[in-house]
């Protein structure tokens, strides 16, 4: 109990949790590439999902499941690094 009680507050003390990213409070229409690219892979996911269910209407993206929406999406950017990633996964 203590040794797990030491690695709990010993990782909390030296900063082990991990950086909160703002994915799921970003507007899918105005999220751009550049933003998009920055998350790392659990704000993609949520990224992804916001993206899927703005998306719905799009029947190639409704058809998809939330973490092939991210990965199209993350493909698109990189494609088309500039703008929105409703625009890159348009072209």
């Amino acid at each position: 109990m203590k040794l797990i009680l030491s690695l709990t507050a010993a990782a909390l003390l030296s900063g082990f949790a991990a950086p909160v990213f703002a994915a799921t409070a970003a507007d899918p229409a105005t999220m751009t590439c550049k933003d998009l690219m920055k998350m790392d892979k659990t704000g993609m996911m949520d990224a992804g999902k916001a993206i899927h269910t703005a998306m719905m209407k799009d029947a190639k993206v409704a058809k998809m499941t939330d973490a092939e929406v991210a990965t199209a999406a993350e493909t698109a950017c990189k494609a088309h690094p500039d703008g929105t990633v409703f625009a890159a996964m348009k072209m």
